[in-house]
């Protein structure tokens, strides 16, 4: 009787849990080959968006994070993040290096340099709320050039993420004390030393990327075989992984700012990903998803914004194909209507005699 209570309890505290278990377990029996072609899918994106845009850029950023670099840069913009940003020049820098490498990095140098005692536990946890930002790369490259055709729109999406980002960073900044003494210098390592162990760092950080990546794609082949609801199985795969999320939202043709606010929350892998550093730095969970939450909202407002600004161009003459995203994301009323008005000049011109 004890066991069988003991069990019913334990089912009871985690419910949610077995019920997610077992739908995966009988999804992996019923249907084999759709979560097959879910790990192609997601190696096929690895191959030709995600790791040729993402692991120069983490090598670079690691690289300079622990070379000689990082302690005479801090000391030139010390002033600037201290008066704009409320924290030191190391920590903004670990931001800057973060916005290059990509999601997970930020997050990895600046626990980096609050285990080495560079920054405080204060100014570290200040620094969790905004410092994991998407790379330039990845944005404007993959999502832009690649799956958007239209690199216009990359930038805009990244320009959107940085300013949301760059306005929390603000906002914490002003309403935080001041806490941004460094302890102790960053001591470099030597330069054949660094560049090992950037590349083996950056690649266990990609390898954690890909493993993300393959998990989502096949989790929403088999999203899709069990779940007929097309708006929650759109919004489970908008949220889980970003890359699987912004081409979820490309190809079902969503305005841009609703792909700004998944690069801005970053996607439940990246939470996942970046969740043993919040627990080295003992900052909790909870709060660094409210703040993902609070950056997408900011980034898509940002995007609506710039879309206003800058009107995206396409082609004149076009054939748009099925599937084809770009005459969603690349449309102006007002160069529309110039154009429309430059070829009724055109025709006024030309000689009616011939």
């Amino acid at each position: 009787m004890r066991l069988i209570k003991r069990a019913s309890i334990f089912l009871i505290k985690n419910i949610s849990k077995v019920i997610l278990i077992s739908l995966s377990f009988f999804c992996l029996l019923i249907h084999p080959e759709e979560i097959g072609q879910g790990v192609r899918d997601g190696l096929a994106l690895l191959g030709e968006n995600i790791i040729p845009s993402l692991f120069p850029f983490m090598t670079f950023a690691t690289y300079v994070a622990h070379s000689s670099f990082i302690t005479r840069g801090s000391k030139v913009i010390n002033r600037i993040s201290q008066s704009i940003f409320n924290v030191s020049g190391t920590g903004l820098t670990g931001v800057f290096l973060g916005i290059l490498g990509g999601y997970p990095i930020g997050a990895k140098i600046v626990a980096d340099f609050y285990t080495s005692k560079a920054i405080t536990k204060s100014e570290t946890q200040k620094l969790f709320c905004w410092c994991v930002n998407p790379s330039p790369a990845f944005v404007i490259t993959a999502i832009g050039t690649f799956m958007l055709k239209n690199t216009q729109s990359g930038i805009i999406l990244y320009v959107s993420v940085i300013l949301a980002s760059a306005t929390l960073g603000i906002f914490i900044g002003t309403l935080s004390p001041k806490d941004y003494s460094m302890i102790q210098p960053i001591t470099p390592i030597k330069e054949n030393d660094v560049f090992v162990n950037s590349v083996a760092s950056s690649s266990k950080a990609m390898l954690s990327i890909c493993a993300w990546v393959i998990i989502s794609s096949a989790a929403s082949k088999g999203l899709d075989c069990m779940v007929t609801g097309k708006l929650f199985t759109l919004f489970i795969k908008s949220v889980a992984e970003v890359t699987i999320g912004c081409k979820t939202v490309i190809m079902n043709a969503f305005p841009l700012p609703v792909l700004s606010a998944i690069l801005g929350f970053g996607g439940i892998a990246v939470i996942f990903q970046v969740a043993p550093y919040l627990e080295q730095c003992k900052y909790k969970l909870k709060y660094f998803i409210c703040w993902r939450i609070v950056t997408g909202a900011i980034s898509a407002f940002y995007c609506s914004v710039l879309i206003k600004l800058f009107p995206r161009t396409t082609q004149v003459f076009q054939v748009i194909e099925a599937g084809n995203t770009d005459f969603y994301f690349s449309h102006s009323t007002i160069a529309t209507v110039f154009l429309l008005l430059t070829c009724l000049v055109l025709i006024l011109e030309v000689d009616n005699k011939k």
